[in-house]
């Protein structure tokens, strides 16, 4: 279905297709999962927004939380694995290139 091994990155800009080997990254089980879940739920605390991005030549995917006290250190960074890449870490968020939306509540 997908491939969480390392391929080979170049520089080009690259889509979720090439990068976590499918066609749209929305379709990766655990962001689909996680997408769901925000558009079936209201409260505190929920998903809005999910951007995709490069860091240090990796696909990275970062869900943006709504409410004031829901992100106070920064956000959690996700790997096309579903893997955290890091956590709460605004300096490593800030080094995150070609950051996309591809998905909005």
């Amino acid at each position: 279905m997908f491939s969480c091994g390392a391929p080979e990155w170049s520089d080009l800009e690259e889509g979720a297709a090439s990068a976590c080997n499918l066609e749209e990254a929305t379709n990766l089980p655990w962001l689909r999962e996680m997408i769901e879940q925000a558009e079936n739920e209201q409260g505190v605390c929920q998903v809005f927004r999910v951007d995709q991005g490069k860091y240090k030549g990796e696909t990275v995917f970062i869900p943006y939380m709504t409410g004031a006290l829901c992100c106070t250190c920064g956000n959690v960074v996700y790997n096309c694995c579903g893997d955290v890449v890091f956590v709460c870490d605004w300096d490593k968020e800030d080094k995150i290139k070609r950051k996309k939306m591809i998905w909005q509540r």
